[in-house]
């Protein structure tokens, strides 16, 4: 989650010896009203953290949200109009723009998987793989987006991937040593486990976890895995099958016939084209 001390590192950045053009042209007791315009259809998301950053730095500018976070938008939608001091708004303005096309970038992409994903009845999840500090937000982009989150870090979930199954020497022990330490600490930590072939697959479902994650598997192994865990799992719920490595939006269509549950994306978070948002004075 940012912080207070996060905003005014931004400012930091963007202003290390103040605003140089803005100062030598712009009057200081001037006021300005600047619109926020959608310049493509997209999913609103980041005005929070956009209004948060600019109460924390430039708290004489005034916000009106027309749109919500979440909200579905046409391009030359007005979004927001902010009104301030000339120079606060001037200043404020890259920083602003930067946190709303980038969040906004992610839930339009979220939405766009999650639109093709739900005739199949199949979950979009974003991965952990998030800017360091930006998780919180990244997240809450992809929920805007109508996805769902993962695991939010090493802490609240197993998930036993491939370099655990060598330090523990086998997937079996690997499994087992989940199992042994949940029942320890009591958690109730979901158990999850990685898998990249289909021998590792009827292993790691004859223990039955949660989630059997299916690793940068073809569509023909995938389907192949789903029926074998249809017919021995009963009811189907209690091993859910979620498939991972690669996907994007531009070969998830290949993904959505499999019978899977779940697809988890980190192109959701890291490879997310900006939104394309202007701020109009």
């Amino acid at each position: 989650m940012l912080s207070t001390q996060d905003y005014k590192k931004f400012v930091k950045e963007d202003l290390p010896q103040g605003d140089i053009t803005t100062n030598a042209v712009c009057s200081e007791k001037r006021n300005l009203t600047a619109k926020m315009i959608a310049k493509s259809d997209l999913v609103v998301s980041g005005l929070k953290v956009a209004q948060d950053f600019s109460k924390n730095t430039f708290p004489k500018i005034k916000w009106t949200v027309h749109r919500k976070d979440g909200s579905a938008v046409k391009a030359g939608t007005k979004i927001a109009t902010l009104k301030g001091p000339a120079a606060d708004l001037l200043q404020a303005e890259r920083v602003i723009l930067n946190i709303i096309q980038h969040l906004a970038g992610i839930s339009t992409l979220t939405a766009s998987c999650v639109t093709l994903a739900k005739p199949h009845g199949i979950q979009i999840l974003d991965t952990r793989k998030t800017m360091p500090g930006w998780r919180d937000e990244q997240r809450m982009a992809v929920q805007h987006g109508g996805g769902a989150n993962h695991r939010l870090n090493l802490s609240t979930q197993y998930l036993i991937k491939e370099n655990h199954i060598r330090q523990a020497g086998s997937l079996y022990a690997a499994i087992e040593a989940c199992y042994e330490h949940r029942m320890q600490t009591k958690s109730g930590h979901l158990i999850e486990v990685e898998v990249t072939d289909f021998d590792e697959f009827e292993e790691a479902l004859a223990w039955a976890p949660e989630i059997i994650l299916l690793d940068n598997m073809t569509p023909a192994q995938i389907k192949k895995c789903v029926t074998l865990r249809n017919k021995v799992v009963s009811p189907r719920s209690q091993v859910l099958l979620e498939i991972s490595g690669g996907v994007t939006v531009s070969n998830l269509k290949k993904y959505l016939k499999t019978g899977v549950d779940r697809i988890s994306m980190g192109s959701l978070t890291h490879s997310a084209p900006v939104a394309d948002v202007s701020l109009l004075f």
